[in-house]
């Protein structure tokens, strides 16, 4: 059976709405699973998450540095570490939801390194201005 993850990096939280679940996720997975198929939600889009990286990572999305300060080491440590836990998820197809800043550059990174790790894997842009089902 065909595997689906809607993947979301928060980046940075602008305010305690960008904490709240996103039903446009649980739509999504509601239309996919009526397909028959296997699908998960990774919503990182909470404080558990936030709270998991890095100290240095926490430290500069609380001054909105995340970017701007050479944390490369933190910042490449967590890029692989999410690209480990996706790829061995066994997914076909991603959904991966962009934000705007820190969130946007992360996802796209991402994106890139699970393309060169797996080329047939089937990623999708969605979000606020990006939604796109194919």
């Amino acid at each position: 059976m065909e595997r689906f993850l809607i993947y979301n990096f928060l980046g940075r939280a602008n305010d305690l709405s960008d904490l709240l679940p996103s039903e446009r996720f649980a739509t999504a997975a509601a239309v996919i699973k009526a397909k028959g198929k296997d699908v998960e939600i990774w919503d990182g889009a909470n404080i558990n998450t936030l709270l998991s990286y890095p100290k240095a990572v926490i430290k500069d999305v609380e001054r909105l540095e995340f970017y701007d300060k050479d944390i490369s080491s933190d910042y490449s440590q967590l890029l692989k570490t999410e690209a480990d836990k996706i790829i061995s998820g066994g997914f076909e197809v991603i959904f991966v939801n962009l934000w705007r800043g820190p969130g946007f550059k992360f996802s796209i990174e991402l994106v890139n390194t699970l393309k060169e790790r797996k080329p047939t894997l089937k990623i999708y842009a969605i979000g606020q201005t990006v939604d796109r089902f194919r």
